[in-house]
């Protein structure tokens, strides 16, 4: 069962990478070495495996100051930042955040058993 766990993190990894490298989104650069490329795409497989929530992911998409797509807020004082970002509710928040669980959490709690 650790391989079905392992490829159906390839699999989403996989389907995360091509939608954030796509030229519409741009969320993550792909001219670069090919070593770097496979080692950041290597550890996006690793964070779909052990289900990294989304908000550890990608901080720095959340925290990006030039998104006009989500409601956000930065305030600076006393050389000290502190950032706030808006979800509609806690459900919504609750079902971004652990995005794509359906179908790898079923099998880690099969192969637990």
């Amino acid at each position: 069962l650790l391989l079905v766990n392992v490829s159906i993190a390839v699999r989403e990894a996989s389907l995360e990478w091509r939608l954030k490298s796509s030229a519409l989104v741009g969320d993550l650069i792909t001219e670069c070495h090919r070593f770097d490329s496979w080692s950041c795409f290597f550890a996006l497989v690793t964070f779909r495996f052990f289900f990294v929530e989304m908000q550890v992911k990608d901080i720095v998409i959340l925290l990006h100051p030039w998104k006009s797509v989500q409601p956000f807020a930065a305030v600076k004082m006393e050389n000290a930042r502190s950032y706030l970002v808006g979800f509609k509710d806690e459900y919504l928040f609750r079902v971004q955040n652990r995005a794509g669980q359906e179908l790898g959490l079923p099998v880690q709690l099969l192969s637990k058993l």
